[in-house]
């Protein structure tokens, strides 16, 4: 035996191996915890794969409409440009005016076709 030690004494042994066997709890205790916290964090990581994969997939079908959207505007674009070319070579207002005047003055009604003068002349 060392100097300056006494002997264990049973109760020192029994308190010992209290003190043990409560570590020993507190350990499974922590253990389990940080088991927990690892099948959190692991699912927690899965969910936030499967969220980016989703947001990523609504993106590009965003940006594919997005892209359809403006292939659409250019299209309408390409045709009212085409409407207002041939907008530009309708007849104006004033100019079906004026015919109107000019068919009013002359009175087509009044004009004999050719069958009717064949018919006159060959009679």
């Amino acid at each position: 035996m060392e100097q300056g030690r006494k002997p264990a004494s049973p109760r020192d042994a029994q308190d010992l191996a209290g003190n043990v066997n409560d570590i020993a709890s507190r350990l499974r205790v922590l253990e389990e915890r940080y088991s927990n916290l690892r099948k959190k964090t692991q699912v927690t990581d899965q969910n936030m794969i499967e969220s980016e994969r989703s947001m990523l997939k609504e993106l590009e079908e965003l940006n594919q409409k997005v892209l359809d959207l403006k292939h659409g505007i250019f299209d309408m674009n390409e045709k009212i440009t085409v409407m207002l070319g041939e907008l530009s070579n309708c007849v104006k207002e004033e100019e079906f005016t004026a015919i109107a005047r000019y068919v009013e003055l002359w009175e087509p009604a009044n004009f004999v076709t050719r069958d009717e003068l064949k018919k006159k002349i060959y009679k």
